[in-house]
């Protein structure tokens, strides 16, 4: 399960990367925390 969970983030960093429209680094916020909450959500 744990694999899924950074398989989705590369997924979705190389998505916003793709799109050209990334700012240095504040657009993969929302990558980073949905990241963390899976992986919070493990542990719960």
């Amino acid at each position: 399960m744990f694999e899924n969970v950074i398989e989705q983030y590369l997924t979705d960093m190389a998505e916003i990367r793709n799109t050209r429209a990334n700012a240095p680094e504040t657009s993969f916020y929302p990558a980073l925390e949905k990241l963390l909450t899976h992986i919070g959500n493990l542990y719960l």
